[in-house]
């Protein structure tokens, strides 16, 4: 039974979260994007519908502030923004314009 219901649960979301590996659609809700792993460049253009984003940069080897300006630009629905290790003097201006962000976790 157990298996039945993890089965059913992956197929649910299957189209809303995605860690960067392939994009099925454009309609991820949730990202999880690793910089010691994939490139920024490596970053889907349509987030559109995004409303979580865990950036991870534990290295502090990205340009995370450019990153996540173009992130901002791209997403205007996004709730929870997590950036994780990220390195930058500044957020980018046009995080004002998130007016849906709930949770920003600078750590």
């Amino acid at each position: 039974m157990h298996d039945l219901v993890h089965d059913l649960a992956l197929s649910v979301v299957q189209n809303e979260v995605n860690s960067c590996n392939h994009y099925s659609t454009g309609n991820v809700r949730h990202l999880l994007f690793d910089l010691l792993k994939q490139d920024g460049s490596q970053l889907p253009n349509n987030l559109s519908c995004l409303q979580s984003l865990f950036l991870l940069d534990e290295g502090g080897k990205a340009d995370s502030e450019s990153l996540i300006a173009k992130v901002i630009s791209r997403s205007k629905h996004l709730r929870v923004l997590h950036l994780s290790g990220c390195s930058f003097e500044h957020l980018p201006n046009n995080i004002r314009y998130l007016k849906q962000l709930r949770y920003l976790n600078l750590a």
